[in-house]
């Protein structure tokens, strides 16, 4: 196709009255040519590709600070635990010592000295030579087998003759 032709065919449906955008109804022309609309929706797609990188940067940020946050946090609550664990430690460790200190005035209030003196005190004496029983400990423990324990055939048969006489 002729480019020249093609040329003159797109003037004139360009400025056909149908397509004119100055015609606003049947033989009323505006003043002023209409501006296009082309260019003005370009531009709104570069300002809201825009404001979304604006809003992604935000976005971004807020979280790199809630993380920063958290970890903060986070530090600041193992100090804490630390320093608690720390003071427990410390109490128990007093706490053993004064129950070492306790055991260690019961031990001597203890003493068979002092216990004598307080039975005294109270009224109580030695024991008499008739009164102290000895107990002759020599044997070791043993077990005796009776006569009535034979092999498995008795057994049975002491079993037998004992349903025997429960029956009768």
């Amino acid at each position: 196709m002729n480019t020249v032709a093609y040329r003159d065919n797109l003037a004139r449906y360009e400025y056909a009255p149908a397509y004119d955008p100055t015609i606003i109804g049947p033989g009323v022309r505006r003043t002023t040519p209409a501006k296009r609309t082309a260019k003005p929706a370009v531009r709104v797609k570069k300002k809201a590709k825009a404001k979304r990188l604006r809003v992604s940067a935000f976005l971004m940020a807020a979280t790199l600070v809630a993380c920063a946050f958290l970890v903060l946090y986070r530090a600041a609550n193992i100090t804490a635990m630390t320093n608690e664990v720390t003071q427990k430690e410390k109490q128990l460790s007093d706490l053993t010592a004064a129950n070492q200190q306790t055991r260690l005035a019961l031990d001597k209030s203890l003493d068979l000295k002092k216990v004598e003196e307080a039975a005294a005190a109270m009224g109580m004496r030695q024991p008499e030579k008739s009164q102290t029983v000895y107990v002759n400990l020599e044997r070791s423990d043993y077990v005796e087998r009776t006569s009535g324990e034979g092999s498995i055939l008795s057994r049975i048969g002491d079993f037998f003759q004992g349903l025997l006489s429960y029956l009768d």
